[in-house]
């Protein structure tokens, strides 16, 4: 093995073979991209596959390789489209192989009204087949909500973890952090405060509940959107789905809405809602208005998620994908702030 090959050779010899590939790999190449994982070109001389290498850490021990597999397995067995195949998984190694897709980058500039259609017809074809054996089977979504108070919940922790963090980088005199934590503090904080009021005055009894009402729940790629996706010859192939899982529909439309990368107009949560409907019989007719009511809270949450780089084994993570430092910390505050005032700050 060349010594340029980042994995032993047993290491990719045995994904290989589960992928029913006897050659052995001719290079293996690193790709940019990517904020949790690491990803190769992976040649052989019958052609190239997608090598991943998934962060572990003691502090985050998601199984991110299984949740993706498992929910590119589903997709295989179901007939649904738009992904790649799973190949092959070392579990305890974090590592996957899937096959390539030959394609280029989704841009906020080229993002077109038939993107937007291809999205949804991928999400109507998870909600039909989310009552399924298979997909009941599968793992809860990496902060699944399965009830409102859990939403709220979840975004509470979410913020306090992250004061918290900045609490402890400002003692180590770190500038960026000092502002970040002013910017939590005196503008996240006190609009977070304002629109769970509004979301528990909207729920009222409901929510007071020892036993809230559980929520309908679908098949959800989780940290779904067009910085996710693949252009290529016959259309939009979605990858990266290491957050997948059994979810909330509502917060998957709140997601694609507020993802940041590649922004959707917001219509386009009522275009998502309707198609899930209309293919998921468990699901009412309340899902679009839920989503509605929680998108406020879903927007300071990417506020909160920008701004991973300042939190332990997150920033590591990011850490371990991209080699960041110093710049990418304070880039990230620039981007939250941003996404603040234009979107969160009538919150």
């Amino acid at each position: 093995m060349n010594a340029a090959f980042p994995f032993p050779e047993v290491t990719i010899t045995a994904l290989l073979q589960q992928a029913g590939i006897a050659d052995p790999p001719l290079s293996c190449v690193r790709l940019g991209g990517g904020g949790n994982n690491r990803s190769y070109r992976l040649e052989t001389a019958q052609g190239a596959f997608l090598l991943k290498a998934y962060f572990l850490h003691p502090d985050d021990p998601r199984d991110r390789a299984g949740m993706e597999y498992a929910f590119l397995a589903f997709c295989r067995e179901r007939g649904i489209g738009r992904v790649p195949l799973p190949l092959g998984m070392l579990r305890e190694e974090g590592l996957a192989l899937h096959s390539w897709v030959e394609g280029r980058p989704v841009s906020k500039e080229s993002l077109t009204e038939n993107d937007i259609a291809e999205a949804v017809d991928f999400i109507a074809a998870l909600a039909r087949e989310s009552d399924c054996r298979e997909a009941q089977s599968l793992p809860p979504a990496a902060d699944a909500c399965f009830s409102m108070r859990e939403h709220l919940g979840r975004i509470e922790n979410r913020l306090q973890t992250l004061q918290s963090a900045l609490r402890q980088a400002e003692k180590q005199t770190d500038d960026i952090a000092r502002e970040a934590a002013e910017f939590v503090d005196s503008r996240i904080m006190p609009s977070w405060l304002q629109v769970r009021d509004t979301i528990e005055a909207a729920l009222g009894e409901a929510l007071r509940q020892s036993a809230p009402p559980t929520l309908p729940c679908m098949v959800s790629p989780s940290d779904f959107g067009f910085h996710n996706a693949l252009r290529t010859d016959k259309g939009l192939v979605f990858v990266d789905f290491e957050y997948a899982g059994r979810d909330d529909p509502a917060k998957l439309l709140c997601d694609f809405v507020c993802q940041p990368a590649v922004p959707v107009p917001d219509p386009a949560l009522e275009l998502m809602a309707d198609a899930i409907k209309h293919h998921a019989g468990g699901l009412n007719g309340e899902l679009g208005a839920r989503a509605r009511l929680l998108l406020p809270a879903h927007r300071l949450k990417w506020c909160c998620i920008m701004l991973n780089v300042f939190r332990g084994s997150a920033a590591a993570r990011r850490g371990f994908a991209r080699g960041e430092g110093r710049e990418a910390r304070a880039e990230q505050l620039r981007k939250s702030i941003r996404y603040f005032e234009t979107h969160c700050r009538c919150a």
